[in-house]
């Protein structure tokens, strides 16, 4: 390898190593998502939790309308919007996120 080819092969590495860190990050931009609903609960409801398998604070239903705020593995931190029960509106939690569509 020449001294060109190692300087350009060292310049790739740094920036892989710069960029890397942003390829794992689990949060789109709220912007990308906007509004998610909830879907595919066949029985009971959704728990809307105060930390990711922590204890539930209110259910959500099929057709319920999100906020998504953050993600972390199968979690998605949410603000409520729309629902059956308007009392939960404006409520933050955690759900998991294979209930919610957001496309």
């Amino acid at each position: 390898m020449n001294n060109t080819s190692k300087k350009i092969a060292f310049f790739g590495a740094a920036i892989t190593l710069a960029i890397a860190p942003g390829l794992f990050l689990q949060t789109p931009p709220v912007s990308a998502q906007g509004v998610c609903t909830v879907t595919g609960i066949e029985t009971g409801q959704l728990a809307l939790r105060f930390k990711p398998n922590g204890k539930s604070r209110a259910g959500l239903d099929n057709g319920n309308e999100v906020r998504p705020i953050r993600w972390q593995g199968n979690w998605a931190y949410v603000q409520v919007l729309y629902g059956p029960n308007s009392r939960i509106n404006g409520l933050k939690g955690w759900v998991n996120s294979n209930y919610l569509y957001c496309g």
